[in-house]
């Protein structure tokens, strides 16, 4: 079958440690999990609720917005597949490296791309030169923020500039925040407060990130935009967020202790990971989400694989050179055993050479 070359790819290979899935190393609440056991029954034996309502009345208090501004998915993946079909864009600009499903969506459509390169030697940031890529013939922008796999910030300011060509020139601003969570200064970064003020910004989320279930599909997008909410849901398939996924995400966003606890795990073991892999000798990039992204001259993919550890490999990233991987933020514990074999690894091939 093909694969579409994610990471959590954990059924090929013997996989003790998997670090190449991004999602909150605190794991899934305990409570949460109790709820959809107590209610497994029940809710297995009718059909889901249509449009996700009482979920939507659940993340609109998490959002501070209107549940009539929130549309949600099987995933953000989907919704970004619905908005592509609802607004069937002729010219669309895209950063990459970043997640691969908006040019998959893109092409789909048989969209005309724009592509903006993010250099390693401006550490793959988007620079003030991305306005000069903007022009009036686009109908759509997609922006990763903290970007996927680089976890690189857009400053807030060109972020504004961006948006305010786009409101001027009726072109939809698609900013994916399914990391903004794992942001230490979130509140700088986010753009949802714009959501009632402009109908041309549509925001991503998801919850499985921040509250660690993949394998429950919930994402969901922000935009004032009515008309573009009704496009995309005819784009849906009915009943397309399982009655398990609108349990679990009423449930999980009213944990407010639950995420703080989890950013300052990760804020700690975020710095721990940066500095211990940059004495390792590898070019390590900053990172701002739940997970670092690095280059190494050694095959660390390969090499790790056959220590039984996975991590991501990001060579399939479009615009990416050979040599850049992603490692996700895990325990400690966790995180020691890699730091540990990478360094075995290292100090093999040095011997070796």
């Amino acid at each position: 079958m093909y694969s579409k070359g994610h990471g959590g790819n954990i059924y090929d290979e013997a996989i003790n440690y998997d670090f190449s899935v991004n999602t909150n190393p605190l794991g899934m609440p305990e409570d949460v999990k109790e709820k959809l056991k107590e209610n497994l029954g029940d809710i297995c034996e009718v059909y889901p609720e249509e449009t996700c309502y009482e979920l939507r009345k659940s993340i609109s208090l998490k959002e501070n917005i209107s549940e009539h501004q929130i549309i949600c998915g099987n995933g953000a993946s989907e919704l970004i597949y619905g908005l592509v079909r609802a607004i069937r864009p002729q010219k669309a600009l895209v950063v990459v490296p970043s997640f691969s499903e908006y040019i998959r969506a893109l092409r789909a459509e048989d969209t005309q791309m724009v592509y903006y390169h993010l250099a390693p030697e401006r550490d793959f940031i988007v620079a003030e030169d991305i306005m000069s890529y903007l022009t009036p013939d686009i109908d759509m922008v997609f922006l990763c923020n903290p970007n996927n796999p680089t976890g690189k910030l857009i400053d807030p300011d060109l972020m504004l500039d961006i948006i305010t060509y786009c409101r001027m020139n009726q072109i939809y601003v698609v900013i994916d925040e399914c990391f903004m969570d794992f942001v230490k200064d979130c509140q700088k970064h986010t753009r949802k407060g714009l959501i009632p003020y402009n109908p041309y910004v549509v925001i991503l989320n998801a919850l499985t990130k921040l509250f660690a279930f993949p394998g429950i599909r919930i994402g969901y997008a922000m935009t004032s935009d009515a008309d573009l909410i009704h496009a995309v849901n005819a784009q849906l398939p009915s009943w397309n967020v399982s009655a398990v996924a609108q349990l679990a995400g009423k449930e999980v966003v009213h944990h407010e202790e639950y995420v703080e606890e989890s950013r300052k795990y990760v804020f700690r073991e975020r710095e721990y990971m940066y500095e211990e892999m940059k004495k390792l000798g590898l070019k390590v990039y900053e990172p701002s989400a739940n997970f670092i992204f690095f280059k190494s001259d050694i095959p660390m993919y390969k090499k790790l694989l056959e220590r039984h550890i996975l991590i991501r490999n990001c060579d399939n990233f479009d615009g990416i050179m050979h040599g850049y991987c992603r490692v996700a933020i895990k325990k400690h514990n966790e995180n020691e055993i890699l730091l540990k074999e990478m360094e075995n690894i290292i100090n093999k091939n040095m011997a070796v050479t």
